[in-house]
C-alpha cells in the first residue's frame, strides 16, 4: 500500500514568492537547515510528499521566502504508521479504537469520545499504531464515549461477538475496571472487563451486573507488560477467554455480554466512578462475530477501517 504526507498550511504574508519545504531524517533548525526539498508557488497551501516510508519518522520545517528573506515554522516530527492489514470481517464491527490522536475519533460509528481527568494519548509507550491511550489510578482518568447506537446485539444463544484489545497494567490498585459498556437508559446495567486482585499479580475478569458475577481467567498476569485480552462467544452457549491468544477460560454460559440499542463505553473505570485502572490500552475493537476459536496470534498491527 502506498504512503504519502500531506502537508498544509496559512501563509499570512502579504508579499511573498512561495513557500519552501525542508526534509531531514532528524531533527534541525534553521540555521543547521538541509537541501531545499521543494518549493511551491505562492497561493498554494498544501503539499504532498510521496517519498516516504510506513514506519519511518521524518522531520519538517517550511518557510515563506521573498528574495533573500525567510520566516520559518517550527520544525515538525511525523511518524508514518504501519498500514494495517485488510480485515474481512470489517462489516461486523461495531467498535474500533487505535488511539493514535486525539481527539478520538472511531471511524466506524464516526463517534468522537472524550478525554478526562488526566487521561491522554502516549505517543511513546503503545503497542499498535501511532499512540495508545494512558490512564492514572484516579476515577476521573478515563476516556468515554457518547451513547453508541450501532451496537446493539440481542441477547440470543446464537449470537456471535468479540471484544479485543491490548492493555498494560502499570498501577497495583486491586479491582480496576479497564473497559466498561453501560445501558445508556439504566446505567447500572453494565459489564467490565476487569483486572481483579491486585499488587505484582492479577487476573481478568468479565463481570456482568446481569448475571453478578465473575468469569476469571486462570491466568496471573505481572505489572508493566503489554496483554492481548479476547473475550469470544461463539454461537453457541460457551463464552471464552484468551490471554495472549491462549485459552485460559472456558465456561458454559446464558451468553452474559450484550449490546444495548443506546450503549456507552469507559475506559478506565466501571463505569459508577469507581474502580480506576492505571495503565494503557491499545487496539480496542468489538465485533459481531468469532474471530477466534482456536489459540492465535495476537494482531500486532494497526486494525483495518475501510
Amino acid at each position: 500500500m502506498s504512503v504519502k504526507i500531506k502537508i498544509t498550511w496559512d501563509d499570512l504574508n502579504v508579499i511573498s514568492e512561495g513557500v519552501r519545504i525542508y526534509k531531514n531524517a532528524s531533527a534541525f533548525t534553521s540555521s543547521s537547515l538541509p537541501a531545499v526539498y521543494a518549493t511551491v508557488a505562492y497561493g498554494v497551501d498544501e503539499f504532498e510528499d510521496l517519498d516516504v516510508v510506513e514506519k519511518q519518522t521524518y522531520f519538517y520545517m517550511l518557510s515563506s521566502f521573498l528574495d533573500e528573506q525567510e520566516v520559518f515554522t517550527d520544525c515538525y516530527e511525523v511518524e508514518i504508521p504501519e498500514s494495517a492489514p485488510p480485515d474481512p470481517q470489517l462489516s461486523t464491527v461495531t467498535l474500533l479504537m487505535q488511539f493514535d490522536a486525539n481527539p478520538l475519533k472511531d471511524p466506524i460509528s464516526d463517534a468522537t469520545w472524550i478525554l478526562h481527568g488526566d487521561a491522554y494519548i502516549d505517543t511513546v509507550d503503545k503497542k499498535i499504531g501511532s499512540g495508545a491511550l494512558r490512564l492514572s489510578d484516579a476515577v476521573n482518568s478515563y476516556a468515554q464515549s457518547p451513547v453508541l447506537t450501532n451496537m446493539y446485539t440481542p441477547n440470543v444463544l446464537e449470537k456471535t461477538i468479540t471484544v479485543e484489545f491490548w492493555f498494560k497494567k502499570t498501577s497495583s490498585i486491586g479491582n480496576a475496571g479497564a473497559v466498561c459498556f453501560q445501558n445508556a437508559d439504566n446505567p447500572s446495567d453494565r459489564y467490565s472487563f476487569f483486572m481483579r486482585s491486585g499488587a505484582d499479580d492479577f487476573k481478568v475478569a468479565v463481570y456482568t451486573t446481569s448475571a453478578s458475577t465473575f468469569i476469571d481467567t486462570t491466568a496471573n498476569l505481572s505489572l508493566n507488560e503489554w496483554v492481548h485480552f479476547a473475550y469470544v462467544e461463539g454461537g453457541g452457549d460457551v463464552s471464552k477467554l484468551y490471554i495472549n491468544g491462549i485459552e485460559k477460560y472456558s465456561v458454559y454460559a446464558n451468553k452474559p455480554i450484550t449490546f444495548w440499542s443506546r450503549t456507552i463505553a469507559t475506559l478506565g473505570q466501571s463505569g459508577l466512578d469507581a474502580e480506576p485502572f492505571g495503565g494503557l490500552i491499545d487496539g480496542l475493537r468489538v465485533s459481531k462475530f468469532a474471530r477466534y476459536t482456536a489459540n492465535f496470534v495476537p494482531p500486532d498491527k494497526p486494525f483495518a477501517s475501510s
